[in-house]
């Protein structure tokens, strides 16, 4: 079966320098994207991230998130994908019943969220990347990681809704 990094990888060989992701602030082709998850992945191993692992991600719509998603993806690990509008009983709800073990959050976030997250971070690690230059500096540093050999049916993102089937997640008043 075919996994979500052997399409990445397949982008990168017969698309490399068209534009993947576009953003305000930058843009990046398959070939940029492709290097950054893989060496993203390298550094989320370096911080003890193994297949399997489940992963709170929070970070605002940026190519940082994309690449980030993309590293854990490669690592095996699972991506928790949490609404940065969540808020209090809500937000620590969602990762206490995902079962993170690791938070990976954008820093302004976490600045406004610290005081809803603290309670949670007993046995868990806690990543914080200050924006796209900062995680994509750090993984600039860091060598490719190797391909997952994982199977297209492995569990990839969990992603928490508004639905009615559980507690009320909260969410922050805009």
């Amino acid at each position: 079966m075919t996994t979500l990094i052997d399409k990445l990888i397949h982008q990168k060989k017969t698309r490399g320098e068209a534009i993947a992701v576009v953003s305000d602030d930058l843009s990046l082709n398959w070939a940029e994207l492709c290097d950054l998850s893989l060496r993203t992945s390298t550094g989320l191993r370096e911080r003890q991230i193994a297949r399997g692992d489940r992963v709170a991600l929070l970070g605002g719509n940026r190519p940082a998130f994309l690449v980030a998603w993309f590293g854990l993806a490669n690592i095996g690990a699972i991506t928790v994908s949490l609404n940065t509008a969540l808020v209090g009983d809500g937000l620590r709800y969602a990762i206490n019943q995902s079962d993170s073990r690791a938070i990976l959050i954008e820093r302004a976030i976490y600045d406004t969220m610290r005081a809803d997250i603290e309670p949670v971070l007993v046995g868990r690690t806690l990543l914080v990347f200050d924006d796209d230059e900062d995680l994509f500096a750090r993984a600039r540093a860091m060598t490719p990681d190797a391909q997952c050999d994982g199977e297209g049916s492995d569990p990839l993102t969990i992603i928490y809704t508004s639905g009615t089937t559980g507690p009320q997640i909260g969410r922050a008043h805009v």
